[in-house]
């Protein structure tokens, strides 16, 4: 009876102690978890909670989810002039954005930023340049000159950004746009 009692408190105490010990593990790492603000579908950038989704990565605004493909750390290699950056807070502060496009590629990547610009308080209207006023589609869009300020995607070979007076041209292939675009969105967020 005596060594029953001995091999049912040891048990006991085993039970225990091994308790203990995970729950004080398990409270370590969740507090280096949230120390770091990190975990594997969470990420925060200037106070910003980045969500992992199913096909990338969304910020809660104002109730409303902002959707991107990459997060600040992968676009490091997209750098945005000062002027370009001024530009856009300055101008996108007004409310409201002409997005123009050269190609039928871009329809992901226009419907994502107008999205996100809507969820920023930026009216984003479809509309083409001058130049592009006999390419079909433009016929019942307003013809923008750079006058007004416009972000535009151009497919090209070359990956650029740059500013045409209010306009701000990214170009390059559809995967740079995509991200260009992201680094636009995060940009007029404060993250750089």
């Amino acid at each position: 009876m005596d060594i029953k009692k001995t091999l049912i408190g040891g048990f006991i105490a085993f039970i225990m102690i091994t308790s203990v010990l995970g729950f004080i593990y398990s409270g370590e790492q969740g507090a280096q978890e949230q120390q770091q603000g990190q975990s594997a579908g969470k990420r925060i950038y200037n106070d910003y909670i980045f969500l992992k989704t199913g096909d990338g990565w969304t910020i809660n605004l104002n109730k409303q989810d902002l959707f991107l493909d990459y997060l600040p750390d992968e676009l490091t290699e997209i750098d945005f002039s000062a002027n370009l950056i001024n530009l856009a807070n300055k101008e996108a502060g007004q409310g409201k954005a002409y997005i123009i496009t050269n190609g039928t590629d871009l329809g992901y990547v226009k419907k994502k930023f107008a999205g996100n610009l809507r969820i920023l308080g930026i009216r984003a209207v479809d509309g083409c340049f001058e130049s592009m006023a006999d390419i079909s589609g433009c016929e019942e869009l307003p013809i923008i000159n750079c006058g007004k300020f416009a972000v535009a995607f151009k497919l090209g070979d070359e990956e650029e950004a740059g500013i045409d007076n209010k306009c701000i041209l990214f170009e390059g292939d559809a995967g740079y746009l995509n991200k260009a675009a992201d680094k636009f969105v995060l940009n007029l967020l404060g993250i750089n």
